[in-house]
C-alpha cells in the first residue's frame, strides 16, 4: 500500500506540475500569462510511459487510476486521485516562470517540472515511481475541462 501511496502522491504532484508548465508565453509578463493560463480543472487523459527506445501509451482507465486538478488564480490547488478505489487528495501552492512549474505540496516536498500546453492540452514530463519502486520517465497528458 505503501508504494501505492507514493504513486498517488506523485502523479498528484506531477498534474499539478503539468498544469503549470502549460503557462508558457512570449508576451508581457511571462508569469502572469503562465499563470492565468494554467487556471482551471485538469483532468488526466493519458500516460505516456518511455520504456527504453520504445513507449507505452495508455489511458487512465487502463492503468486503473483517475486524476484531477484545480488550479486556482490565487497559486492554490487541489489534486485528487483515486487508484484501485482509494481517494488521495493533495493540496498546496503553484507557480509558473512560464517554461518550468513549481509545485509545493503540504508537507514542504517541491517539486519543478518542465511542460508544454498546446490548446486545451496540457503535458508534464516526469520521472515517477512505479508500483515496484522503480522510477521510470513518463508524460502525463492532461486535459482542461
Amino acid at each position: 500500500m505503501l508504494s501505492v501511496k507514493k504513486l498517488l502522491f506523485v502523479l498528484v504532484g506531477i498534474s499539478f506540475l503539468v498544469l503549470m508548465e502549460n503557462c508558457k508565453s512570449d508576451e508581457g509578463n511571462p508569469t502572469e500569462s503562465a499563470t492565468s493560463s494554467l487556471v482551471g480543472t485538469w483532468v488526466l487523459t493519458k500516460i505516456t510511459v518511455m520504456n527504453g527506445a520504445a513507449s507505452i501509451e495508455m489511458t487512465p482507465a487502463q492503468a486503473q487510476i483517475e486524476s484531477t486538478i484545480i488550479a486556482r488564480a490565487d497559486g492554490t490547488y487541489t489534486g485528487t486521485i483515486i487508484q484501485q478505489g482509494v481517494v488521495t487528495t493533495e493540496s498546496g501552492t503553484w507557480s509558473s516562470d512560464g517554461k518550468k512549474i513549481t509545485f509545493k505540496m503540504q508537507d514542504g516536498t517541491v517539486r519543478v517540472s518542465d511542460y508544454t500546453l498546446t490548446g486545451n492540452k496540457l503535458v508534464v514530463s516526469q520521472t515517477i515511481p512505479t508500483p515496484l519502486g522503480a522510477e521510470t520517465p513518463a508524460n502525463l497528458e492532461f486535459t482542461r475541462q
